[in-house]
């Protein structure tokens, strides 16, 4: 039977009903952050370093009281070409300082350069146990979460059985699970989910990622130093500086590099990405994710319009994760590729859309409260469920 439940658990529930709600309201209107910040509850947003057998880990944290010990949600970022999910990073670590939590955003893993750094699980590891022997966290209330290819990170780190015992929960947002399909979605449009096919704009940001990383694979030649310039400039979302640089290359790789922007590549061009080596990819670098039980929550957040990074990642690892306290898959119409759907244009896909992913937040936040409300499962057999 499920544990029952006391009238202070029953009264804190129904208020983290109302947080959830709230966080989910933050997230759609950002204005609100300088009106709270300046008007009602402040919070702190600080550099700090935590330190594990002499290491330091530099980190940005979101408190509403540092000297207080809360529960945090520790966030590893994704690639900062990503603009719109570097912003729900950051409007999301707010939100979660105002309604009450600790937040640690761990960057130093190599992504802001958006390259993909062989070293960084051992990183996130070592930052995980310096969050673990801070004063002010609550040791058995962590939450592990990532964006893009940050969240693939988060999914290989949470296997490791020392990393595992650390952890409350999972989440993720806009993960990737496999680069092979994210090169066919960059460049054709293509979603595989659940067996079925559908087809979306993919932004230039994936595409220039891709062939930022495979470069040598595809041309089989390094970059020169004004192709390296004019990556950068794309990368760091400078594009007219970059276009303006691009009118100067030669016929040829001018036609590239605009056919990358126009989504106008050639067959024989996509093809040159089956060179390079996605195992290795996947698991040398971002490391395997596991197929055991990691009998953890799992969240799988992801929007259905997502132009970097297509929901079908989401759905297949929805359908591969395992864990007997529960794989929570939501896809939400609420986040768009650019930002959020607006309120003013239309209310009722707004408020069906906030609603849905406000029970989301609040399913983490009442398991970060207490066990009790985890589903019940004595056999632990693998539960997949969708929100």
């Amino acid at each position: 039977m499920k544990q029952a439940r006391t009238f202070p658990e029953i009264i804190t529930l129904i208020g983290l009903r109302f947080k959830a709600f709230f966080l989910v309201f933050l997230l759609g209107n950002d204005h609100l952050f300088f009106f709270r910040r300046k008007y009602g509850r402040k919070y702190i947003q600080e550099r700090i370093a935590l330190t594990n057998n002499k290491e330091k880990y530099p980190a940005i944290l979101f408190s509403c009281n540092r000297s207080q010990v809360r529960p945090v949600f520790i966030i590893v970022s994704g690639i900062k070409t990503f603009g719109n999910k570097v912003r729900l990073t950051s409007r999301l670590a707010k939100g979660l300082a105002y309604i009450g939590y600790h937040v640690l955003i761990y960057e130093e893993i190599g992504l802001q350069s958006s390259t993909f750094p062989s070293k960084s699980l051992a990183k996130i590891k070592g930052f995980i146990k310096a969050v673990s022997q801070s004063e002010f966290i609550d040791e058995t209330r962590i939450v592990l979460s990532g964006s893009d290819f940050g969240a693939r990170f988060v999914l290989s780190a949470s296997g490791d059985p020392e990393i595992n015992r650390m952890l409350k929960s999972v989440v993720v947002l806009s993960p990737v699970s496999d680069i092979k399909s994210l090169v066919k979605f960059s460049f054709t449009g293509k979603i595989r989910s659940f067996g079925k096919c559908r087809y979306l704009q993919p932004t230039p940001a994936s595409r220039f990622v891709l062939i930022f990383n495979a470069f040598q694979n595809i041309f089989d030649r390094d970059m020169t130093v004004e192709e390296q310039i004019v990556m950068k400039n794309i990368l760091k979302n400078q594009t007219t500086e970059a276009l303006r640089k691009i009118s100067s290359f030669d016929k040829e790789t001018q036609c590239l590099f605009l056919a990358a922007f126009k989504d106008d590549l050639k067959p024989d061009f996509v093809h040159r990405f089956d060179r390079v080596d996605f195992i290795r990819l996947n698991k040398n670098v971002f490391g395997e994710i596991t197929k055991d039980d990691l009998a953890k929550p799992v969240f799988l957040i992801h929007s259905i319009r997502d132009g970097d990074i297509d929901y079908g990642q989401s759905t297949r690892l929805f359908e591969n994760l395992a864990s007997s306290k529960g794989v929570y898959l939501h896809l939400t119409n609420f986040l768009v590729w650019d930002g959020f759907i607006s309120m003013l244009k239309n209310p009722a896909r707004w408020f069906s859309g906030a609603v849905a992913l406000s029970r989301v937040f609040y399913k983490i936040l009442a398991l970060i409260y207490t066990d009790k409300n985890l589903p019940y499962n004595p056999e632990k057999t693998l539960l997949r469920i969708r929100l």
